[in-house]
């Protein structure tokens, strides 16, 4: 049995799921069942309903274990090179985050950066990903700023633009708010610090005063 986590792999899991493969859970017995089965139907040339292989992997026989072993051994491989498999992640907890389909950056992967198709879909590996993913959030990025400038041109006769000096006044992006966020939080630290600083210059000048007072009396 061919055991291989590939891409093609991943989109038949997040067809299956309805949910993307980035927020699978490892810990998970439902989801580590899914995917198994995924793999083993994209990598075997077999037709298997899921219902078959959940009964072939409950029987516990001479099949079922070979494919537990060979995914368990695929998994501490590719951890040799991911920290944990669950890395990467789209957060997607957090609000206004754009959840990331696997089968969306395959084909940006294949229509847009004219990669090969077969490579993508079967030689393309897990631990490579992250960087097709970090690729594909920056395009996305430009192209919403790009379309909310576009926006803000057309809306240009209509608004204050004292009020609203430029796009971002008037649609901030998550990742924006989180840069000013961020920015506001270094401002503080180093008011802080500088603050600290004072304090610590004015205790040493109090300080050699009342020394030099001492001595004079």
């Amino acid at each position: 049995m061919n055991i291989k986590l590939n891409i093609k792999s991943m989109i038949k899991y997040e067809l299956l799921t309805k949910k993307s493969y980035n927020n699978i859970d490892y810990n998970d017995v439902d989801d580590v069942m899914n995917l198994l089965y995924c793999i083993v139907v994209s990598n075997n040339d077999i037709i298997m309903l899921y219902e078959e292989f959940y009964d072939i992997m409950k029987n516990g026989d001479k099949l079922s274990k070979e494919i537990t072993d060979k995914f368990l051994k695929l998994l501490s491989y590719t951890n040799q090179f991911v920290t944990n498999v669950n890395e990467i992640k789209d957060n997607k907890n957090e609000e206004n985050k754009e959840i990331i389909y696997i089968k969306d950056i395959a084909s940006y992967l294949v229509v847009y950066l004219k990669m090969d198709v077969n490579y993508v879909m079967n030689e393309l590996k897990i631990e490579e990903l992250h960087l097709y993913i970090d690729a594909y959030n920056k395009k996305r990025k430009e192209e919403l700023e790009e379309e909310r400038l576009f926006a803000y041109l057309t809306m240009l006769p209509h608004i204050d633009t004292k009020k609203f000096d430029s796009p971002k006044k008037i649609y901030p992006f998550f990742w924006e708010l989180e840069e000013e966020s961020e920015e506001i939080k270094k401002t503080d630290e180093e008011i802080k610090n500088n603050f600290n600083e004072i304090m610590k210059n004015s205790k040493e000048l109090i300080d050699r005063i009342n020394n030099t007072n001492n001595k004079i009396q």
